[in-house]
């Protein structure tokens, strides 16, 4: 369910019943809008249930289903974010495309070995959640996902082509 949903600006123009990928700047994103650092999110998919919660508040527990669980998620986001000039946010699901940085639907892959040898480097410890990846692997060398692209990996009974490395979202690098 990585990427289904997203908080559009308020002057984003999207049609919920044939949504489209659009470049993130059409939506809140804690690169420009860092009030959502702030933000917890949990999502329960048995229960279609999406759970917010800001520091300070009561949790938002909203299906994300249902007109009204949207606009109870919605209020509870704007009340985070404040006011904003483009006008009020609003909470889309993504159908048949993925809001992520690019038009293709594509996995992040993170080797954990690869953040150990970072850690070692910087003299820093690091969470490997910071690298928001779909997967993570352990068990391979440092650094030997780079001699993927273009070659095919099996993870379990899935197939996974690496076609290229992608650039990280500058979040990442927020500590």
């Amino acid at each position: 369910h990585d990427r289904r949903f997203a908080i559009a600006r308020g002057d984003t123009k999207l049609d919920p019943a044939a949504t489209r990928w659009l470049p993130k700047q059409w939506f809140i994103m804690l690169m420009r809008d860092t009030g959502l650092a702030r933000l917890t999110c949990r999502i329960d998919v048995t229960a279609e249930t999406i759970e917010l919660h800001a520091p300070g508040t009561a949790p938002c527990v909203a299906a994300f289903g249902t007109v009204a669980g949207r606009a109870q998620i919605e209020t509870y986001l704007n009340d985070c974010l404040g006011p904003r000039p483009e006008g009020r946010a609003y909470w889309v699901e993504s159908g048949q495309v993925s809001f992520t940085d690019v038009p293709q639907n594509c996995l992040s892959l993170i080797n954990l070995e690869s953040v150990r040898a970072l850690e070692a480097r910087m003299d820093t410890p690091l969470d490997p959640l910071r690298f928001r990846a779909n997967l993570y692997v352990d068990g391979v060398p440092a650094w030997a996902e780079f001699s993927w692209v273009g070659r095919e990996i099996r993870v379990g009974e899935a197939a996974l082509r690496i076609p290229a490395r992608i650039p990280r979202c500058a979040a990442t690098s927020v500590d």
